[in-house]
């Protein structure tokens, strides 16, 4: 073993990503903080259907319709991931 590089240095000190593989975290990002909204948008328009009263009924309500116009779109999605991108690439 003398001589040799530990196993847990080369694993760890191999983190090189290729641009597509850059991308593609960036694009999981994006997608990830427009779900955030998403599920924020869901909720808020729950909450504006049930006011204070139960809500075990407002599941029902909510139908394929809302929910579409509430998801965002891959335009979006990827107009985000753009807007990351041009930050780190200016930082």
């Amino acid at each position: 073993m003398s001589g040799t590089t530990p196993w847990h240095y080369t694993d760890t000190m191999n983190t090189n990503k290729n641009a597509y593989e850059i991308r593609l975290n960036i694009l999981s990002i994006a997608h990830g903080d427009l779900m955030t909204v998403f599920h924020e948008k869901l909720h808020n328009t729950k909450k504006r259907m049930v006011g204070d009263q139960d809500d075990s009924w407002v599941e029902d309500k909510i139908d394929d319709r809302v929910i579409s116009d509430l998801l965002p779109t891959s335009a979006e999605i990827i107009k985000r991931a753009k807007e990351l991108h041009a930050f780190v690439e200016n930082a």
